[in-house]
């Protein structure tokens, strides 16, 4: 309660609160209605970071992985290949989770106004970042149907699919391939640095989300960032742009994007 609700409650009585309404331009329904809607943002925030923290973390785990052996892992891998070979379906298996638990927060909180609550506001301009533009992978509609396509409606509440669900339904499901194909097909240029740097860079904003929104590392290890396997540009989309721009209130942004040690732990 604030001192306002705690005058009214001490004095008690209609004609308090209709005097704080006329002084002060406060109702008490207007007062109450905005207290539900934070709690109704901050319970939805609660419910779903925790999720979205873990598949971020997988995410960001594997890409600084990627980084330090310069993607050696991926090379020599038949991108062609229908359904695709296992590691090539592990490596969209994080992709598309990580997006899956976003859909699933925009689905559920179409009616509940996040930005009330700091953590959520903060998520929400992350999740905005990472589809801007010049930072996301694919299409944003193609990106958020990936996310769909990875719910399974279960009561009494939807859940992500498994990985072993994954692989099942990418080798048994023509449509749900087609869907992959743009995520594939950005895979198969891996050997072209533009694509390589366009991927560490939206795991960097990745990681940021992971470090501000998990401060502590209860949910996500804490990592060292991958700045020195970043181009010069790289560097400068994220200082200049991306962290000025738009993730203004990430402390200490330039782990993200300073020349440092990838293999240190």
């Amino acid at each position: 309660m604030d001192w306002l609700e705690l005058f009214s409650a001490a004095l008690g009585g209609g004609a308090v609160v209709k005097l704080l309404e006329m002084v002060f331009g406060w109702k008490r329904e207007d007062h109450l209605q905005k207290k539900e809607t934070k709690r109704d943002a901050k319970l939805l925030v609660n419910k779903h970071l925790d999720p979205i923290l873990k598949a971020g973390d997988d995410l960001v785990g594997k890409l600084r992985w990627l980084a330090q052996n310069d993607f050696k892992e991926l090379e020599g891998v038949d991108y062609g290949q229908r359904p695709p070979e296992l590691e090539v379906a592990a490596f969209l298996y994080l992709f598309a989770e990580f997006w899956a638990r976003i859909q699933l927060l925009r689905r559920e909180g179409i009616y509940v106004n996040l930005g009330v609550d700091d953590a959520g506001k903060k998520l929400l301009d992350f999740v905005r970042t990472l589809e801007e533009r010049q930072t996301r992978l694919l299409e944003r509609h193609a990106q958020r149907a990936i996310g769909d396509l990875m719910v399974v409606q279960n009561n009494p509440q939807p859940r992500v699919m498994s990985f072993h669900e994954f692989v099942t339904r990418l080798e048994a499901d023509d449509a749900t391939q087609n869907w992959f194909e743009p995520l594939i097909e950005l895979m198969s240029r891996l050997r072209y640095k533009k694509v390589r740097q366009k991927l560490l860079v939206y795991g960097a904003v990745v990681h940021a989300l992971l470090d501000t929104l998990d401060s502590e590392g209860l949910v996500a290890e804490q990592r060292p960032g991958w700045g020195n396997k970043l181009s010069s540009s790289s560097r400068q989309e994220l200082e200049k742009r991306i962290f000025a721009t738009y993730l203004g209130f990430v402390e200490g942004a330039e782990k993200y994007f300073s020349v440092g040690d990838v293999t240190k732990k």
